[in-house]
Parts: structure tokens; C-alpha cells; sequence
């Protein structure tokens, strides 16, 4: 499997950004013209992952002051449940020299305990803070989830965590 750091001008980026939209619900997203915006920022990057010249899922990562932030990671359906988002996810814990930190949506049904269990699995925990994921666009809802981190932060630490997320990712202050 191979990593491809991706821009809009990728011949792939049409199946990156088609898994993107269908994969996650508007709440919990940017629309195309944002997400293309994001490009221009030194602190993102967008990786694709294929093997044999297949498209198999990609992953959004922010290099933040001190940790990383996985914004979303996705997998083609035919390629789900064969332990390859695990792999994508240990192959950037292995290159990362910090924390990394996600959001997930609260175990509230069998899909997302599942997805809970599954960074859990890979050494993430919830952090101890009440997390609310901002809106991506005024006429969206916010989101409460939970915070994880492949590391056992302090609280100052954490603060620092949400501070930058709100900051950098969804440009509140």
C-alpha cells in the first residue's frame, strides 16, 4: 500500500473527493470549494492511499503546534473490515513524532461504538473534556464528541488541543 500526498490537481482527486462526500454527513464536513481552499495551508495535507494502482481510502491530517490532528479518514466500502484503516492509522503513528488527536462522535449506536472501539484499539483514549466540534458553516450545527489521543495528556495540554482544533481547523476563536 502507498501514501500519496494529494492536491485538486491529482487524477485521483475525484475519487478522494467522492469518498469524502458521501462518507461523512455536511455537519461534519467542508463543501468542495472549501475543502480545495485548505490546499493552500502549509499545516494540511490530504493522503490517498492505493495499492496497484487502486483507490482505497484516504486520510486529512493537520500539523499543529505539538500534535497532530486527523480530521477524517475514509476507506472504500469493498475495502472496509480488512484492517487497512488500522494500518493507515499505525503506519502515521509510527512516522509522527507527537500526539495525535481525533474526534469521534459519541457511542451512541453500534456504528459509532464500533469506531470508538476501533481507535481504542489502536492505543487512542478519550480525553477528560467536553468536547463540542464546531460548525463547519454558520447555517450548520455544532457537534458534541468525544476528543481522543494516542497519548495521556495533561489538562493544560488538552485545553492546548482544543484551542488550536477551534483555531486552525475551524477558524474560531
Amino acid at each position: 500500500m502507498e501514501f500519496t500526498h494529494v492536491t485538486p490537481a491529482h487524477t485521483r482527486w475525484n475519487d478522494c473527493l467522492q469518498l469524502y462526500l458521501r462518507t461523512f454527513p455536511a455537519d461534519e464536513r467542508w463543501g468542495k470549494s472549501e475543502l480545495e481552499l485548505l490546499f493552500s495551508r502549509p499545516d494540511y495535507s490530504f493522503f490517498m492511499l492505493s495499492e496497484d494502482d487502486n483507490f482505497i481510502g484516504f486520510i486529512e491530517i493537520w500539523k499543529m503546534d505539538g500534535f497532530l490532528f486527523l480530521e477524517h479518514l475514509a476507506i472504500m466500502d469493498k475495502w472496509r473490515n480488512q484492517g487497512i484503516g488500522s494500518k493507515m492509522i499505525r503506519q502515521v503513528i509510527s512516522n509522527a513524532h507527537y500526539p495525535i488527536v481525533l474526534e469521534a462522535e459519541k457511542p451512541v449506536d453500534e456504528l459509532s461504538t464500533r469506531r470508538i472501539e476501533f481507535y481504542k484499539r489502536l492505543g487512542f483514549k478519550p480525553l477528560d473534556v467536553n468536547y463540542v466540534q464546531p460548525p463547519y458553516y454558520p447555517d450548520k450545527h455544532s457537534i458534541s464528541m468525544l476528543l481522543l489521543c494516542n497519548e495521556q495528556p495533561d489538562s493544560a495540554l488538552i485545553d492546548n488541543f482544543v484551542n488550536q482544533i477551534r483555531q486552525k481547523v475551524y477558524n474560531v476563536g
